[in-house]
């Protein structure tokens, strides 16, 4: 075809199909050429792959984030939260990237009519009319196709993680429809490839304009972007960000005014609950404490050889602690000296008072645990 041919780019042709780049290629054609369809189906590969990995190694770190120990309330907070995520990222692989990739084309079909492979080489989506004539998508079309697009993937995977779970059981322990499935399904997907094949052969051929069989089951067909569709794009863009911004203003006055407002009232809480500790700090100073209660008076029984003696040394036997234990009075003494003289005497052994076995303190020296 030569460059003078008048050529309507609004009508496609399967000219632009042959592989041969630079020499076959009618430059005028809206249809891309088969290197290029490649190279789209190369990048959704890509992203499929690129998107799996991310979602795989978010759910990698559940177990990280279980075992983790924090004394901060905030970092416990924190590992919580990470470990949900993660253990959800782990539960439902496969239904996470099912909506990431529904939401991201059909944003992109809606914003440029094209997924997220085709913007990056210029390929916009049409619908195939009556005489090959190419009509423009519709927000409806764009969300069906975006909807069809992930549940294609994520159908195919299922389907596959199906097959090698139930190969890998014994026959003995599946049912029938389990039997026929595991016998049918490489057939099936032998012919699915096969048909994907035989549409790039006759797209590669130009015997056809449609490069997938689902493109000819919907009716739609990959084309290469004009300056009239980028024209159109910019205005629905540029249209829809205004709408957004006129739609989004109050709400974002709204939040704004109540951001602000708690961030001053957060500010005068914790100025008041700071004076409210340092009063309190203040208030309980040594100097307006009230001084400690006096020692009960001593009751010694002479007959018991029992005499007060220096701190740290026990009254009883007169050698150092060993489990200094105390009465109800505040004396220490051993453990041992003081159950003993308890149990015999039911009194404390300075103060004369009433005192019971179970009312002996064990007192505990932190130094003494840490050596």
């Amino acid at each position: 075809m030569s460059e003078n041919e008048d050529v309507n780019p609004a009508i496609i042709t399967s000219v632009g199909g042959l592989l041969t780049e630079e020499l076959a290629m009618n430059p005028y054609t809206s249809l891309p050429s088969f290197y290029e369809m490649k190279l789209i189906e190369e990048a959704e590969n890509f992203a499929q792959r690129t998107l799996k990995d991310g979602v795989k190694r978010l759910a990698d770190q559940a177990p990280r984030y279980r075992t983790l120990r924090s004394n901060s309330f905030f970092a416990k907070l924190k590992n919580r939260l990470c470990y949900i995520v993660s253990f959800i990222a782990l539960k439902y692989d496969s239904e996470i990237r099912l909506f990431i990739k529904y939401f991201m084309e059909r944003q992109y079909l809606r914003s440029s009519c094209s997924t997220v492979a085709e913007s990056l080489y210029g390929g916009v989506r049409s619908k195939v009319l009556k005489d090959n004539k190419l009509a423009r998508f519709t927000k409806a079309d764009s969300t069906v196709l975006a909807l069809l697009i992930s549940i294609g993937w994520y159908a195919d995977e299922k389907l596959e993680d199906l097959f090698a779970r139930w190969s890998e059981e014994e026959v003995r322990n599946q049912d029938e429809f389990r039997i026929f499935f595991v016998q049918i399904y490489p057939y099936l997907h032998m012919l699915k490839n096969g048909t994907i094949l035989a549409y790039q052969l006759l797209y590669l051929a130009g015997k056809s304009v449609f490069f997938h069989p689902s493109s000819h089951l919907l009716g739609m067909v990959v084309r290469r972007q004009t300056a009239s569709d980028a024209n159109i794009n910019r205005k629905i863009n540029k249209n829809k960000d205004e709408r957004l911004l006129k739609a989004w203003i109050p709400y974002v006055r709204k939040i704004a005014f109540w951001t602000v407002s708690a961030t001053i009232a957060g500010g005068w809480i914790y100025r008041l609950q700071r004076y409210v500790r340092e009063r309190e700090r203040e208030s309980l100073a040594v100097s307006s404490m009230p001084p400690p209660p006096d020692a009960p008076p001593l009751n010694i029984d002479r007959k018991k050889r029992i005499r007060a003696v220096d701190s740290d040394v026990c009254s009883l036997c007169q050698q150092p602690w060993i489990a200094p234990s105390a009465t109800p009075s505040g004396y220490v003494f051993c453990h041992k000296c003081l159950i003993l003289y308890v149990r015999e005497n039911k009194k404390c052994p300075l103060t004369g008072s009433k005192c019971s076995e179970e009312e002996i303190i064990r007192i505990f020296e932190p130094q003494a645990l840490i050596d």
